[in-house]
């Protein structure tokens, strides 16, 4: 899976110098240490993407522990669910519940061969990314 972000990323004409994945839990306890690490690596981080709100908000509160700032050191990019008003985080917003509808309708009516289904992301602009200087 992280191969094709990292396609996708390229494909956009952003340049990718480093790639890392720090997989962490959404136990906050858990997750500090990971995340810590990751921030305080040289040459620091620009950006993180978190898989969700919960996750999004333990880097912010570790980045803010180590003295940076949101979005003008570190941008923070979330997957987040359809609906999340007032988006705080900037990123793309999923209908988690049709996704949950068209997973049960295809378990139910499974078609040969298998396929791939869609389903729609709005991007939300928040206020945790910033462009880099």
């Amino acid at each position: 899976p992280y191969a094709g972000l990292s396609q996708r990323t390229r494909a956009s004409g952003l340049e990718c110098s480093r790639e890392s994945v720090f997989s962490v839990t959404a136990q906050e306890y858990q997750a500090v240490p990971k995340i810590r690490t990751m921030l305080r690596s040289r040459p620091r981080f620009t950006a993180v993407l978190a898989f969700d709100e919960t996750v999004a908000a333990v880097v912010e509160k570790v980045a803010q522990e180590e003295h940076m700032r949101v979005p003008q050191d570190l941008s923070i990019v979330c997957i987040q669910r359809k609906g999340a008003e007032p988006a705080y985080y900037s990123g793309p917003c999923v209908d988690f519940v049709e996704m949950g509808r068209q997973a049960v309708r295809m378990l139910l009516q499974p078609k040969m061969p298998p396929r791939h289904e869609r389903i729609k992301a709005v991007w939300e602009q928040g206020r945790t990314i910033q462009a880099v200087k």
